[in-house]
């Protein structure tokens, strides 16, 4: 269940078409702006804040890491070329596992009911994602 946020977030960098800068400073933003949706969300004390904050700037630069393993231009979200099935199994599979390892981080800094609220946003950001990557593909 934990993993499922991280997956979501590695989600929306490659299948939203969300645009990750290579530059560290653009890293630091959007997991800055994702932080930001979570304090708002999740009425984070501010230690919680500061613990979580370089979980989730390590986490983008992570998953930003194996987007660019696999040729996904990180500055405009480009593939450079189709992802055979078992490529994109393996990347799948690569990313699920940079996320578990950012939910595990997340789960010691938030409480029991914080991190459920935590795994239902993520749950609704990945819902949204797919209808939009089916938009993508219907037309």
């Amino acid at each position: 269940m934990r993993s499922l946020l991280a997956l979501i977030a590695a989600s929306a960098l490659l299948l939203s078409g969300v645009a990750v800068a290579q530059d560290r400073e653009e890293i630091e933003d959007k997991a800055e702006e994702r932080l930001e949706q979570v304090i708002e969300n999740l009425e984070l004390t501010d230690e919680q804040v500061e613990a979580l904050r370089p979980i989730f700037q390590s986490s983008f630069e992570r998953q930003a890491a194996v987007l660019e393993q696999y040729g996904i231009d990180l500055s405009d979200g480009e593939q450079g070329g189709k992802l055979s099935r078992r490529e994109r199994r393996k990347l799948r599979g690569d990313l699920k596992d940079e996320r578990e390892k950012a939910d595990d981080a997340i789960a010691e800094v938030l409480t029991d009911e914080q991190f459920d609220a935590y795994k239902e946003m993520a749950e609704e950001r990945q819902d949204e994602m797919r209808e939009r990557l089916k938009d993508r593909r219907d037309n």
